[in-house]
């Protein structure tokens, strides 16, 4: 792998992971206020918008399998990179890792959330 492109991906991962343990604790307290108030009026960067619980919970699931995801990926980086053995055709690998996590999880969440948390729900009615 080039040096420009090894350079370039240890920036990647240093950037994305700092940004996603910064927004950790905002997403942490807001799904905190959420399950305590209810809905409740929210904003993220330039967003504005109405914070549900189930939101919320999304919200954290995806953040969370983002940080594990890019915690792998600098271990197997920073392994490869000492010892020179990054490979090629992995720098698509490392950009989408992050994103196939987090729909992996939030599928996984979701499929647990109805196969096991619903028919709870159901028998209180």
């Amino acid at each position: 792998m080039s040096p420009w492109i090894e350079r370039a991906i240890g920036c990647y991962l240093l950037v994305l992971g700092t940004a996603l343990l910064s927004i950790t604790p905002w997403a942490w307290s807001l799904a905190s206020q959420v399950a305590v108030s209810g809905n409740m009026k929210a904003s993220f960067l330039w967003f504005d918008f109405t914070a549900t619980p189930a939101m919320s919970m999304i919200a954290i699931v995806i953040v969370m399998a983002m940080i594990g995801s890019v915690t792998v990926m600098a271990l197997a980086f920073s392994l490869r990179a000492g010892h020179k053995t990054l490979e090629e055709g992995y720098h698509r690998w490392y950009l989408t890792r992050p994103i196939t996590a987090a729909s992996l999880a939030v599928l996984f969440y979701m499929t647990a959330n109805v196969r096991f948390l619903a028919p709870m729900s159901l028998q209180r009615s």
